[in-house]
């Protein structure tokens, strides 16, 4: 059987979409299951984050896979990439729990989009914490469940390094983005009930 799975690279606006790369797995020894910490060949390996089955029963899991069996997207493996949710049965409200920093030695299926992708771990990190932060959570409950309107809704500073000039990443992340949106202080406090409402 074969399972067709991951891609290429699209612009949105500021916004990166890195939707999945293409991988056919023929059969089941193709992969087999990862746990935290296994030892895998990484000149001729990589982790595959992807559903154990279609469908809404389907759920991530990590495996093992061959690299050769990655068809398309090679240029991405040694990157590092923060994925969510390509859709989400809960839509928005609940997609912002499932974002996550993969290294670079992983590749994701269709249950995954990547939101960017870096060069860096610490600029994965840093932008992570920004996705986080309320006001791009609050941000992103505005975006359609597809993501298609993600760029209109979701402010991206482009640049994630921790000497970026813009935000410092040390400090607190919500008062460092309300700072550089100039968020006021009755904004604020709507956009924190929501979030507070919503983390329930």
């Amino acid at each position: 059987m074969c399972t067709p799975s991951f891609t290429c690279i699209i612009f949105s606006g500021d916004w990166e979409f890195h939707f999945r790369y293409s991988l056919y797995l023929f059969s089941s020894t193709s992969k087999h299951v990862y746990n935290g910490g296994d030892q895998f060949d990484l000149l001729k390996e990589v982790k595959l984050f992807t559903n154990n089955k279609a469908g809404a029963a389907g759920r991530t899991c990590w495996y093992i896979t061959k690299k050769e069996n990655i068809s398309s997207g090679m240029e991405y493996i040694n990157k590092w990439k923060v994925v969510v949710s390509s859709a989400h049965p809960g839509g928005q409200m609940n997609r912002d729990n499932q974002i996550a920093v993969l290294d670079n030695y992983s590749v994701f299926g269709r249950s995954r989009v990547a939101l960017k992708i870096f060069d860096t771990e610490a600029e994965a990190q840093n932008f992570l914490k920004y996705a986080k932060s309320n006001f791009i959570r609050f941000a992103f409950l505005m975006t359609d469940e597809s993501l298609t309107s993600l760029a209109k809704w979701v402010p991206d500073i482009n640049n994630y390094k921790s000497d970026n000039g813009l935000i410092d990443f040390s400090k607190n992340i919500n008062d460092e983005i309300y700072r550089l949106f100039e968020i006021s202080d009755k904004e604020r406090l709507y956009i924190d009930k929501v979030i507070a409402k919503k983390d329930e």
